[in-house]
């Protein structure tokens, strides 16, 4: 028998009053939601305004978390509905502004009553620990505030305030009902344009949703390296370098950068600057054999990034005029193509339509659309691209620094639409580190603070590379990019075309986690997201009871466990590291695996494009069978290397 652990969280917001009505523009989305994801935990958004999942949350659900940004006119509904969730087991957790009436049922099961207004002006932090203050300190309490009285001697008050009269709240309390943690002492502004978290939200969900401790699903890693995407969106191919001859930037890019680091790379084009159509359709003859020579490089993964380049996805409508509105950075919501009328299966379907049959050489075919301008794909659109079987990325806004270093500045990896799922990109691209390109040029290169920041002290993110053909108008910008390429390869990485980590990134989203009566662990519809990461309360994989465990390695970022990718798999632990042969680190991926009789294995590994490199531990003792591959004994293993991708096969017999 197993016990399934619930990985999926319900968070209600309110969708009528937010940008858009859509969740990318809500706080919950742009600043938990990654949290949520680092824990493992997989988020459902739901609309206030109902209908909510039928019957129970609990066993489905590891939570229900509420964050509002002001009133709702639904409270009753929504704490009537709490109040019968909370009554069979589920944790709450309610962040934000209140909404939800605590002074019935709800304030009676969790221990909490309303609290007299603190004396304006008056108020003092009394108490608080080390749930606030996470990125720096406690901001002055403000001179109005909003909390509870705890009624209940197993609730934490994480913050008192108190006023000069004697009165006190706590706008920060968690118990064995949940949490709740409220404005302002959440996120902290800092000037014009930086955040803050006060709250730890790592530790507030873990405490208020009293996560047990699993083997959590790792999308950032796989056999011991950080995945490596690159991409590039099409913007600009129709533009001229700065460069004797004022050659195409698509030329440019191409000698310089897609010849120069033959990874695995995903290209675009914009069919509408320059195909059927085109802004410069005159220029159709020059541009499309560059655009064929770069599709035609081995390691080259095509994509589309639609025909009109939407700038603003949600404010256009089927049928609207091309060229009209405009956003905040200027922008009409989409590029003015004469006679064009907007239509979501041109953009996607159309614009992929030309790349195959225009551009792309034989056998190769468009396999993900990088969603263009905002990148906030419309549910239709995400449809349209899983009828033609296209990945998907792009969108989020991950631009964390070293002066603005706060996880506010990290988006999270999915955004559910409907049934589907838009994949966000893991970083920004160079449009926003050089100021639209404006200044400085150079700017791109801070993107290796964001890899660092995004590694350390919690890996949220793997590496990406991207950026526009725009970066190859300028010498400092290609510079720059350059300097970026160079200071990736230094790193331990697993190179993957966008379409593969899409994938990795969607069956995230699905992948089971139960355990066994036996104390062992199932992982289920994880044959592409193949990594769990462990906590030190847990342990170390037993390898001679789990046969399905190929790779571990532990880095400061933590401890990775990859598997070798079947529907069903099992996992045990124990507390000592298992000395039994396997996998440290490959820049490649398990095409197959086996364990064999005295711990040893066979293994089949390929690299997308790239050299294959592949690190053994602890085979001291042990034959290593690895046509192809040159090898180099290290002081804790075996390194193999392979001229060219592979598949290569390896075997590790040792003597019982």
């Amino acid at each position: 028998m197993i016990e399934p652990i619930p990985r999926r969280v319900l968070l209600i917001y309110d969708k009528e009053a937010t940008e858009d009505q859509d969740i990318a523009n809500h706080d919950a989305f742009r600043y938990l939601a990654v949290v949520l994801e680092y824990l493992g935990l997989a988020v459902e958004y739901q609309d206030v305004q109902g209908p909510y999942p039928p019957g129970l949350a609990n066993g489905r659900y590891a939570g229900i978390v509420t964050w509002f940004q002001g009133p709702t006119d639904h409270a009753e509904k929504l704490t009537s509905w709490l109040v019968e969730q909370a009554e069979a087991g589920s944790k709450l957790m309610v962040m934000g502004y209140a909404a939800t009436n605590f002074a019935g049922p709800l304030g009676d099961l969790a221990g909490l009553a309303s609290a007299n207004a603190l004396e304006p002006g008056q108020i003092r932090i009394d108490d608080h620990d080390d749930m606030l203050g996470f990125e720096g300190p406690l901001p002055g309490p403000g001179s109005s505030a909003e909390g509870f009285r705890s009624l209940r001697q197993d609730n934490i008050e994480h913050l008192r305030l108190t006023d000069s009269q004697g009165n006190t709240l706590s706008p920060v309390i968690t118990g064995p009902w949940g949490g709740v943690a409220l404005y302002p002492w959440l996120i902290q502004s800092v000037g014009d344009e930086q955040q803050r978290w006060i709250l730890d939200p790592f530790a507030f969900v873990a405490e208020s949703l009293d996560l047990p401790p699993f083997p959590v699903p790792d999308a950032t890693t796989e056999n011991g390296a950080r995945f490596w995407l690159n991409h590039i969106d099409g913007d600009a191919f129709i533009s001229r370098g700065e460069w004797p001859g004022a050659p195409f930037t698509g030329q440019v890019m191409m000698d310089e950068i897609l010849t120069r680091y033959q990874v695995p790379t995903t290209v675009s084009v914009v069919e509408g600057e320059f195909g059927n159509g085109g802004l410069r359709e005159d220029l159709r003859g020059q541009l499309e054999p560059i655009a064929r020579e770069i599709f035609a490089l081995p390691w080259v993964e095509i994509a589309t990034h639609t025909y009109s380049h939407p700038f603003a996805w949600l404010k256009l409508e089927e049928g609207d005029p091309a060229g009209q509105g405009g956003n905040a950075a200027g922008f009409p919501f989409n590029m003015e193509l004469d006679g064009y009328t907007y239509s979501l299966e041109r953009e996607v379907a159309g614009s992929t339509r030309y790349i195959n049959s225009e551009l792309s050489p034989p056998g190769k075919q468009v396999k993900t659309v990088l969603w263009s301008g905002d990148a906030i794909a419309p549910e239709q659109a995400l449809a349209i691209a899983d009828r033609l079987g296209l990945s998907n990325l792009n969108g989020g806004k991950t631009h964390i620094t070293r002066d603005n270093p706060s996880l506010t500045q990290v988006s999270p990896m999915l955004r559910p639409a409907g049934p589907y799922l838009q994949v966000l990109a893991p970083q920004i691209n160079e449009n926003v580190y050089t100021d639209h390109m404006l200044a400085p040029k150079w700017g791109y290169r801070r993107v290796l603070e964001t890899y660092a920041l995004t590694d350390r002290p919690r890996r949220l993110k793997p590496i990406s590379i991207y950026y526009h053909f725009y970066s190859a108008a300028y010498p400092a910008s290609l510079n720059a990019l350059k300097e970026v390429y160079e200071g990736v390869l230094a790193q331990e990485t697993l190179p993957v075309h966008v379409s593969t980590w899409s994938n990795i990134a969607k069956q995230w989203y699905e992948l089971g986690i139960a355990r066994h009566l036996d104390g062992g662990w199932q992982i289920t519809a994880a044959t592409e997201a193949r990594t769990l990461r462990l906590s030190d309360a847990l342990g170390w994989p037993d390898m001679s009871a789990s046969p399905d465990v190929a790779s571990l390695r532990e880095i400061p970022s933590g401890r990775y466990v990859s598997l070798r990718g079947a529907p069903r798999q099992r996992l045990h632990l124990q507390q000592n590291r298992s000395q039994l042969p396997s996998l440290s680190y490959s820049n490649g991926r398990l095409v197959s695996w086996a364990r064999k009789a005295a711990g040893g294995f066979s293994a089949t590994l390929a690299a997308e494009q790239v050299d294959l490199k592949v690190d053994l531990a602890n085979v001291a003792g042990c034959r290593v069978d690895s046509p192809g591959g040159i090898r180099v004994m290290t002081s804790d293993g075996m390194e193999l290397r392979f001229s060219g991708p592979g598949p290569f096969d390896l075997e590790v017999r040792c003597e019982p």
